[in-house]
């Protein structure tokens, strides 16, 4: 294959190796890294190879969306293009549906480039399709949309008027992927009449359905791939011009799948966590020398927050786990995990305050904090403490 499609930044392949030669010549590293550093930068993060095969397997089949899964030891690569836009997943309740679609948003997500407008008529669940999601959007917020329709809405008639995130919101422009769960309940209109109004914005679709009935007023011809539940975990892939292929979703979500629910994933988490963290004595003192829950200053993105205190005060609503309470961070899209090229695995780091180190220190995200706990932050002003954050917390 010598013709490939451009870099998401709308950069060449020659252009790309270009700048890997710079960056190899310049930092004294081997060509084979620049060039991967090379074209994450430009909008692809993977190996050299894999990025010159998907560009051209972009160019050659037309595809404007790819996705990628592993599966049973293989790779499985199937897409959309212009002239087939829509895919289809097809189960019922408990097949795995939902966590088959979150895997596609991942790998969407993934590739870096194009953003997802995730739409669903429940909101965004706690089980572990609503895990799978959380993560990807948490790595990648700036392209993720999700929104929640409600069930006695006005119809779906326009995606750009619903295809909303809070606090973020992202335009759905060409290019982009549009996920649908549980499509009957989300769209109030015939399907092919919301299609007819949706495909114009040359948007791909993901469609997540119970039955084959639901898609049958849609052109067949219209449809890329169509994925369906033949038991339990179990999806035959039927993709165009491709063979069936079997996909099991239990292998795929064990290589992404966070930890597993706990007692603190409950409606009323969110109330626990969020009440914690108003209750904490940001950048104070407990008694004349004692500091308090955590710091923060202008120049931080996001608020050092002592994981002990807050489990102490989480605690307070029987929660008491150090592992419960980052996920649960995490899944509120709260926990940042990386900080400048450092990331955590046990979800906190090691930081010297002043003059004195604290091992178990988390970074809770300024930006969504302040979406959820408005005037919070204010309320804390900056520390004039000397703040390093050094190593991540090793378990």
């Amino acid at each position: 294959m010598g013709t490939y499609n451009r870099f998401p930044s709308g950069a060449s392949v020659e252009q790309v190796k270009k700048d890997a030669k710079s960056l190899s010549k310049s930092e004294g590293i081997p060509l084979h890294s620049a060039l991967n550093t090379a074209a994450a930068k430009h909008g692809i993060a993977k190996p050299w190879a894999k990025v010159l095969e998907q560009l051209a397997l972009i160019g050659d089949s037309d595809q404007f969306i790819v996705f990628n899964l592993q599966s049973a030891g293989r790779v499985v690569e199937f897409g959309l293009s212009a002239e087939r836009p829509i895919g289809v997943i097809v189960g019922e309740t408990g097949s795995g549906k939902s966590v088959l679609a979150s895997l596609l948003c991942e790998s969407h997500l993934a590739l870096g480039v194009s953003a997802l407008h995730f739409v669903s008529p429940y909101g965004i669940t706690n089980d572990l399709a609503g895990r799978l999601l959380h993560k990807a959007t948490a790595r990648h917020g700036d392209r993720a949309c999700l929104t929640k329709v409600e069930r006695n809405a006005n119809p779906l008639l326009q995606v750009t008027e619903t295809c909303r995130a809070t606090p973020l919101e992202i335009p759905v422009v060409s290019g982009d992927l549009i996920v649908v769960d549980e499509c009957r309940q989300a769209i109030k209109i015939p399907l092919n009449e919301w299609a007819a109004s949706t495909l114009p914005l040359g948007v791909g679709v993901l469609l997540v359905v119970q039955s084959a009935r639901e898609i049958a007023s849609l052109p067949r011809d219209r449809i890329s791939f169509l994925l369906t539940a033949e038991s339990a975990r179990r999806f035959s892939l039927e993709a165009h011009p491709r063979p069936t292929l079997a996909i099991e979703v239990e292998d795929l979500a064990k290589r992404v799948a966070p930890a597993p629910a706990t007692s603190l994933t409950t409606p009323s988490s969110d109330h626990a966590v969020l009440s914690a963290l108003s209750q904490m004595n940001i950048n104070g003192f407990q008694g004349a020398n004692e500091p308090g829950a955590g710091w923060t200053n202008a120049s931080l993105n996001c608020v050092l927050v002592l994981l002990p205190s807050l489990i102490e005060k989480i605690g307070e609503s029987e929660h008491p786990s150090a592992r419960t309470v980052t996920a649960e961070l995490e899944r509120m899209s709260l926990l940042m995990d990386t900080y400048k090229g450092m990331t955590t695995v046990t979800g906190s780091f090691s930081c010297k305050i002043g003059i004195k180190v604290y091992r178990d220190v988390v970074l809770v995200d300024k930006a969504r904090l302040a979406a959820l706990l408005p005037g919070k932050l204010e309320s804390w002003g900056s520390t004039n403490l000397k703040i390093r954050i050094s190593v991540p917390t090793r378990g």
